[in-house]
């Protein structure tokens, strides 16, 4: 884009829809104006869903929780101790609903890993032929996390032993400013393939204590023919198989699962993967990778029609050095869309940055420890100005907003935004990283906002993440591995989810988890697997 001045804006808005952590599909009025319920459920289902939630009806906290149960766009992971009647995980989903079944072989790939823990609260591990885990090479980092590899590779072996094997591959870092950042998993079954991706590592704290958001989604084997035709000369054009095997590819270190990943149909995902890899990414690459190929993706996701004014929202634990330049590229592309493809010198950039305050922190389940994850100094908040090298400013007052919805008294901030589903997440710090942007429609007397898209994953708000433009725009230079989903009205479209899962609270196992629910007693195993439908569904914020 341009690099004329461009100044920023905010506008006094209320972002509380981001602690929804689900998006609800079965609202009417969707953009085509169609109106459908894509769940198509049974009236038993149906009958099932509204007595688990009469419970919450009593009580008078919803009026209605049986969407909750429903297979959604993407969720936040379930808390522990959250409350004592499990309420605070309706609808959200702990790393053994994730990682369940019968599986063949999986990949995992993170910068943290505590293996006894994971092993401890998904048994079905140790029954895998094969669990590949990737991590970053730790020969320019501290010393710190040298040892925490070598602890890794130990904890590996010792899992071997229980009968799968579990290599540990490290993948190159360019120096000490990188990170290998993603947090994916990858399972294979007999019939289809499971894809999570996440903003939370393979750790206690941050799969029950922190807020994090999780897509994931089941994909079938290709059937014969497809795959007949992807081995001779007609490679695939589909979008998520080749962003997913070319990410691999990039880590060098993936091996077999580069081909593995291409075994399955992914023609009913439901996002698209937004991924960063290390390198100087030139033409035609340059918008393959990072905040180019955001920018790419958002030029055909459509507005919701009628909006009379839209904002952009960034939640972020980590904030990395910042400078006009990179802002001007970042939030311009994500201001992109079908309508207006660039953004002109001079624009209004309007968006908000999400932070918890010292009180919540402090007052989180965690307390002081949930700091450890969140990196922002008021350092890292100054911009520097590419006019006057050497000058750095603040960023605007009203970029930033609060995490939290409640007052230090524990009243709301805003009443008429609190929402229900699930109740009080501010008491688990955020680990989340999401970017979206939201409006209002002209006319709409509810002023319910509405979401044009939101991306999910593990980029933070950093050059090393989301890459810096070199060389008159020609040039992307990326230091990170990083990995997301951006999920839309337009990407949803023609995507029915499963019908509702049997039991009305996520799997709590392992040590982490309530007595009642490690009894050993079979569950039935959830379905990811979205199928083509003919209906479009509103995405809605709150």
């Amino acid at each position: 884009m341009g690099r004329g001045h461009t100044r920023w804006s905010t506008a006094r808005t209320n972002t509380n829809s981001l602690k929804r952590g689900v998006i609800d599909l079965t609202q009417d009025d969707a953009h085509d104006g169609t109106a459908e319920n894509p769940q198509d459920l049974t009236q038993d289902a149906d009958e099932a869903l509204a007595k688990r939630a009469e419970p919450a009806r009593k009580k008078g906290r919803v009026s209605e929780t049986a969407w909750l149960w429903r297979c959604q766009p993407f969720y936040l992971n379930a808390i522990v101790d959250y409350g004592r009647d499990g309420e605070g995980s309706e609808g959200c989903l702990s790393i053994r609903d994730v990682i369940d079944g019968p599986v063949q072989e999986m990949l995992l790939a993170s910068m943290r890993f505590d293996l006894p823990w994971l092993v401890d609260e998904c048994p079905v591990m140790k029954t895998m032929r094969r669990i590949t885990i990737l991590t970053g090479d730790p020969r320019h980092q501290p010393q710190r996390k040298v040892d925490r590899v070598e602890e890794l590779r130990q904890d590996a072996t010792n899992l071997q032993s229980h009968g799968p094997k579990v290599p540990v591959e490290v993948c190159p870092l360019r120096d000490a400013y990188a990170s290998f950042h993603p947090k994916l998993i990858i399972l294979t079954y007999a019939d289809h393939i499971r894809v999570c991706i996440a903003s939370a590592n393979f750790t206690y704290s941050n799969w029950w204590r922190r807020n994090q958001a999780i897509y994931v989604q089941d994909f079938p084997r290709k059937k014969q023919q497809q795959q007949q035709q992807q081995q001779g000369s007609q490679p695939s054009t589909d979008d998520m198989e080749n962003h997913l095997a070319d990410f691999l590819h990039a880590t060098t270190k993936a091996g077999d699962w580069c081909n593995k990943v291409r075994e399955f149909d992914y023609s009913t995902a439901i996002g698209k993967i937004v991924a960063s890899v290390p390198g100087s990414h030139q033409a035609p690459d340059v918008n393959r990778w990072g905040h180019m190929r955001m920018r790419e993706l958002l030029k055909n996701q459509p507005d919701p029609q009628d909006w009379t004014r839209s904002h952009l929202v960034c939640q972020v634990p980590s904030v990395g050095s910042l400078d006009e330049d990179f802002i001007e590229d970042l939030i311009g592309g994500l201001c992109v869309s079908p309508s207006h493809p660039e953004i002109a010198e001079g624009t209004h950039l309007t968006w908000q940055l999400i932070l918890p305050t010292v009180d919540e922190v402090r007052n989180s389940l965690e307390g002081w420890v949930a700091g450890e994850a969140i990196h922002v100094t008021k350092d890292r908040l100054l911009v520097a100005d590419k006019r006057e090298p050497g000058k750095r400013e603040d960023l605007p007052p009203d970029v930033f907003h609060r995490w939290g919805y409640h007052k230090p008294n524990g009243e709301p901030a805003c009443r008429g935004a609190a929402l229900p589903h699930p109740p009080n997440r501010t008491s688990a710090c955020p680990h989340l990283k999401t970017f979206l942007k939201y409006g209002h429609r002209a006319g709409d007397s509810s002023k319910r906002p509405e979401l044009a898209w939101v991306y999910v994953g593990s980029h933070n708000l950093s050059k090393a993440a989301w890459g810096e433009l070199q060389d008159n725009d020609n040039k992307l230079s990326i230091r990170s591995y990083e990995l997301g989903i951006l999920i839309s009205p337009h990407t949803l479209r023609g995507r029915t989810p499963p019908p509702p899962h049997t039991t009305p609270h996520t799997q709590l196992a392992g040590s982490s988890s309530s007595s009642s629910s490690s009894s050993g007693a079979a569950t039935q195993m959830r379905s990811f697997m979205w199928r083509k439908s003919n209906h479009t569904g509103q995405f809605l914020a709150g």
